[in-house]
């Protein structure tokens, strides 16, 4: 049975994958140095890499270098980033990050990086208190672009004050030890292809989805804008759609009418048109400006004193 912690008199070391049930290689650790890590990689499920993920190197004054599992960063990698650091230096110690930058030891660290284009670099310092002792590190974070999604894999590396550089100088000699187990090693490529393709899937769906809810906006809106402009030219009398003019009596008027519940007519007596208070089926004017609404058809317009005669409102 593999523990999860090895203190080691001899110098090398193997890291087993509870997940892929084999070992991923071997390291060999100078002596005070221990590995203490948990890693199960997940075979089943594409849409995430591991079950849980641990790998740290521990020297003897509580140095540490910690390896920072394959995170998706998306197209907000900015924001992902340093929330992935904090989140990894919160077990640590109590510790602050730095402004990021082009990583001047990264190809230190990983000769074979150099001349890879398709990977960027970036570090950042860190400062903090480790079991009540001053602290300084580094976090170097290695980000590959691939179409609109970013990914990034990282180092922690964390010493005593004034004991960084020769903490850099170990983890170098640390992962320059590493032998690979060929097999691990074919099975991580083939599931990281897998994981990248079904990211990069995710993703292109996201995109699509956002792209759908851009245009159903710009088809709402657009929709709005038309009718707004009908109701507009309706309101104008009857330039839009639907729309009628009856002399100088213009939709607008009928709009208002129906607002205020008046009527409109056509005075002669006065030579323009009045609006009079009430909305009825039949009406009936003097000739002088006055005028009766009722909506019963046998009301007899002689009750009333003058001579009345039906009129038709102009709505």
């Amino acid at each position: 049975m593999m523990l999860s912690s090895f203190i080691f008199s001899q110098r090398k070391v193997s890291i087993y994958d509870e997940g892929a049930k084999m070992n991923t290689g071997t390291y060999t650790l100078p002596a005070g140095w221990q590995a203490d890590y948990k890693i199960a990689t997940d075979l089943q499920n594409f849409s995430q890499f591991f079950h849980y993920y641990k790998f740290d190197f521990v020297g003897p004054k509580k140095e540490v270098v910690r390896n920072v599992a394959p995170v998706e960063g998306g197209a907000s990698i900015q924001q992902v980033l340093p929330a992935t650091m904090q989140q990894q230096l919160s077990p640590l110690g109590q510790f602050q990050t730095g402004n990021w930058q082009p990583s001047q030891y990264a190809t230190y660290l990983f000769p074979q990086l150099s001349g890879n284009s398709g990977i960027q670099a970036i570090e950042c310092p860190v400062s903090g208190y480790r079991s009540g002792q001053a602290f300084e590190g580094l976090c170097i974070a290695l980000v590959s672009n691939v179409g609109n999604s970013s990914s990034f894999t990282a180092v922690i590396i964390l010493a005593p004050q004034h004991r960084l550089q020769q903490t850099v100088q170990t983890a170098r000699q640390i992962f320059s030890s590493k032998q690979e187990n060929p097999q691990y090693t074919r099975l991580l490529q083939q599931k990281r292809q897998r994981y990248v393709s079904q990211s990069q899937q995710m993703m292109n769906q996201r995109q699509q989805q956002f792209d759908q809810f851009q245009q159903n906006m710009r088809d709402l809106s657009d929709a709005r804008s038309r009718n707004n402009a009908s109701f507009n030219a309706y309101l104008r009398g009857g330039q839009g759609s639907g729309g009628t003019s009856n002399g100088n009596y213009s939709n607008n008027d009928k709009f208002n009418d129906y607002l205020k519940e008046t009527t409109s007519f056509d005075d002669g007596y006065y030579g323009h048109q009045i609006s009079v208070q009430g909305v009825y089926d039949h009406w009936y004017t003097d000739g002088y400006g006055h005028y009766y609404g009722t909506n019963d058809p046998s009301f007899d317009p002689a009750s009333l004193n003058g001579y009345w005669k039906k009129v038709t409102p102009l709505n």
